[in-house]
């Protein structure tokens, strides 16, 4: 074999979500390691170059990212949380702040309805594992894929959600099209359907910050039925066996999104 077609060979890509770090820092990161970062859309970075390269420019990338979240503090906080004494408070948001018109503006995007009060959630606990859940995310180097999406709880009160242990916790989910999962739901219109009613002239869903992470959109049917984990992934990665970390669909013209591990949701507002 000659020695053109041995370094053919050994030349691999590896992709990395770009919201890691930006495209500057990271080509300045690779620029002494002889691979050729390119851009691909706006959310992936390919690296290409001899195998043992890209994988050394791979391992200084997501060592740089774990630098970073080192630097942060750990139990930071949005910084329109207001000071609180319990673990878990509720804040009604003033009308005229710029929380409630982006609440406001999502909801009615798809839903027309009379909005009596909107409460912020701070949870100290669920917020702090909804954290490191992002960070895990990052140091796998999956993107952490945020999303605002909507929830409804039917019968369930929101307070064993939002003032709970885990928050929501897939252990007492029904089964659904997608599985046994925590699902959300892109259209406030959609989880209205499944609102719950605190009284006969009112009704509360959630607005939650969801992390899809590496997700996988499957039409529903007899198997996605049965999931209880989201499907593995065809190709080897760094792991043994690599699952994408969400399920989405669109039922009645709406996108559902379906994860199956506790901790990647936070209820956001009330």
């Amino acid at each position: 074999m000659s020695i053109e077609k041995m370094y053919s060979l050994s030349m691999i890509t590896e992709l990395l979500p770009s919201t890691l770090l930006s495209l500057a820092r990271i080509q300045n990161l690779c620029s002494k390691l002889k691979v050729k970062v390119t851009l691909l859309g706006t959310d992936k970075i390919e690296i290409t170059g001899r195998e043992s390269h890209v994988f050394r420019a791979k391992a200084c990338i997501l060592e740089k990212v774990k630098e970073e979240l080192e630097k942060s503090t750990p139990n930071t906080y949005p910084v329109e949380w207001q000071p609180q004494i319990n673990n878990c408070e509720l804040v009604t948001l003033a009308v005229n702040s710029p929380e409630y018109t982006k609440v406001v503006t999502l909801i009615s995007a798809t839903l027309k309805v009379k909005i009596l009060r909107i409460e912020r959630i701070q949870n100290k606990l669920l917020y702090e594992d909804y954290m490191k859940s992002k960070e895990k995310l990052i140091k796998r180097g999956i993107s952490p894929n945020e999303r605002e999406l909507f929830h409804g709880t039917r019968t369930t009160p929101p307070v064993q959600i939002y003032n709970g242990v885990e928050g929501w916790d897939m252990r007492f989910s029904n089964a659904g099209m997608w599985g046994q999962g925590i699902y959300f739901a892109a259209k406030a219109s959609y989880s209205n359907e499944y609102h719950y009613a605190p009284n006969k002239k009112s009704k509360q869903m959630f607005l939650a910050s969801v992390l899809l992470g590496d997700c996988i959109e499957m039409k529903a049917d007899d198997t996605t039925k049965t999931f209880k984990l989201p499907p593995q992934k065809p190709s080897k990665g760094q792991f043994a066996i690599e699952r994408y970390d969400s399920v989405c669909g669109i039922t009645l013209d709406c996108y559902v999104y379906t994860l199956y591990t506790n901790g990647y949701c936070y209820p956001s507002y009330l």
